[in-house]
């Protein structure tokens, strides 16, 4: 039978050291705000630990939980968790198969850089109105996962790792969330990523990624803010992106309602792209194949084309708008284009380009470069 146990100071309440040493599964501790010291650490297990404070900061936990194979949940509420050795804070074991719902709950760590919540086993992991902040949230490589991360923060930048990484196989689901670092699939990740109302600092998907990118926000200017890779299988729909998107290798690319800097397509890429605006450069390469549909393609001085396809390239686009701005476009090697224009800024268009190009416009006259 379930009981509730209040730790506090005064005659009716428990200590926490009393709690810890007979908690029973089921148990639901409410803790009285103040700090609770937890250095070495406790194995959970079936249990709910609440802060009784109006916000997580007043009741601090200095300390980590861990997981294993006997426990099927943990619930953790209104409070704060710091670790001040190198531990995660929340760590899921590779024989686990439970549960974690963290609510209202605000992570610290960071020493050493291990990741602030770790995932090695079979988890349900969920964080709602969270932040974990100065590490990682991080599932690990033979990891079996559903993670649902809603109104929280991920706040982690750092030049090497993520501040959300994912490999292992499941299915990622953000909501309403600011990733304040990058956002990783990695190659031995077999999973599925829901993107919605979000905020992403950067992305790199790789390995099998089923991502559905819904009105989010990529914030880096880097010329791969935003990378697809591998086997990917990308759905993006009303998203910005203040700086470049790299798709390559083998991935399949769907991009509607959608503005960005700069597109790089390259390798076996494949793309469709609508009704979406490219601001100052369009970069095919390699075996690239697009199709472009009723978009805007434009240019800045900063690129000398604003338009360019190298190597075996193809770009098939109808209904489209050009605003190159003075800059022309460049179709090298064995690359093909073929564009049905709607509208231009220029009466004529100034191509660079190879004798075994391959070049076919409608709607504007074109000539070649000196």
């Amino acid at each position: 039978m379930a009981r509730i146990i209040t730790v506090g100071t005064s005659a009716d309440e428990t200590s926490w050291q009393a709690a810890l040493q007979d908690l029973r599964a089921d148990d639901v501790i409410l803790l009285e705000p103040g700090f609770y010291d937890l250095p070495h650490g406790i194995d959970v297990a079936n249990i709910t630990i609440k802060g009784l404070g109006s916000l997580p900061e007043e009741t601090t936990i200095f300390g980590f939980f861990q997981l294993e194979a006997d426990c099927h949940f943990f619930n953790v509420e209104n409070l704060c968790v710091t670790t001040k050795t190198a531990n995660n804070a929340f760590y899921v074991d590779e024989d686990a198969d439970t549960y974690l719902s963290l609510r209202n709950v605000v992570v610290r760590a960071g020493k050493d850089d291990v990741a602030a919540i770790a995932v090695r086993g079979r988890c349900t992991l969920e964080l709602y109105s969270c932040k974990v902040l100065g590490a990682s949230v991080s599932i690990f490589e033979g990891a079996n996962f559903r993670l649902t991360i809603d109104d929280s923060l991920l706040d982690y930048r750092h030049d090497e790792y993520a501040a959300l990484g994912l490999q292992g196989s499941g299915t990622a689901i953000l909501t309403n969330t600011k990733v304040a670092g990058v956002l990783t699939t990695y190659p031995q990740a077999d999973c599925e990523l829901d993107l919605n109302n979000s905020e992403v600092e950067a992305a790199l998907l790789q390995g099998k990624t089923w991502g559905n990118i819904f009105n989010s926000k990529f914030t880096s200017q880097a010329d791969a803010g935003f990378c697809g890779s591998d086997n990917s299988w990308l759905n993006i729909v009303n998203c910005t992106f203040a700086g470049g998107v790299l798709l390559d290798q083998k991935s399949h690319n769907l991009m509607q309602n959608s503005h960005l800097q700069r597109l790089l397509i390259a390798n076996q890429a494949l793309a469709t792209i609508t009704n979406c605006q490219i601001n100052q450069h369009l970069d095919l390469q390699d075996e690239a194949n697009v199709q472009m549909l009723h978009s805007k393609l434009m240019g800045t001085p900063e690129f000398e084309y604003f338009i360019a396809l190298s190597g075996k390239a193809q770009l098939e686009g109808r209904d489209l708008l050009l605003n190159g701005q003075g800059q022309i476009a460049a179709v090298m090697d064995e690359a093909k284009i073929k564009l049905d224009i709607m509208h231009s800024d220029e009466a004529a268009l100034e191509i660079k380009h190879s004798s075994t190009a391959e070049i076919k416009i409608w709607g504007l006259h074109w000539f070649s470069a000196k």
